[in-house]
């Protein structure tokens, strides 16, 4: 085991607008702004990166115990991956816990802010009181939604 780490602090998702990502997901899930920086090109960005003329804008979003931090690359520009599917090896997506009594509310307010779901809320039958889907946003990143039993020791 590695000493030292504290938790998982962020995850960071690539965007082609960023004003139009920190619109939705500051107005949609309710992030609030927490910084924006800019990448400018140099060495280090290069290095810590591994690419090389790096360049971007970027933002930090805070809701509840995560953040996410947004980017919009400008160099090296960005490959489309439009519907990468959730089993090629990476990050798959990013989960909401949201809670029992709010969870249709939720799908239906999302859909309406152009989530596009791969299915309607599930059942899980092993775990009774779970509810599930995963859809994307309206920049193709994968996103889940969950409400987990009040029984279930993996709630928030």
């Amino acid at each position: 085991m590695v000493k030292g780490i504290m938790g998982v602090h962020h995850i960071g998702i690539s965007v082609p607008d960023l004003t139009a990502a920190e619109r939705f997901y500051c107005d949609v899930f309710g992030f609030e702004e927490a910084g924006r920086y800019d990448i400018n090109r140099g060495p280090i960005s290069d290095k810590v990166t591994g690419l090389q003329d790096v360049e971007a804008f970027s933002s930090l979003l805070k809701l509840g115990n995560m953040y996410i931090e947004l980017f919009q690359f400008t160099s090296p520009l960005p490959r489309l991956q439009i519907n990468r599917p959730v089993s090629d090896h990476g990050y798959t997506h990013i989960g909401f816990q949201v809670c029992e009594s709010e969870i249709d509310d939720v799908f239906e307010n999302l859909q309406n802010c152009g989530v596009q779901w791969n299915a309607d809320l599930a059942n899980v039958d092993d775990l009774p009181g779970m509810r599930i889907t995963y859809g994307r946003d309206p920049f193709g990143n994968v996103i889940e939604i969950v409400c987990l039993p009040k029984s279930s020791e993996l709630r928030l």
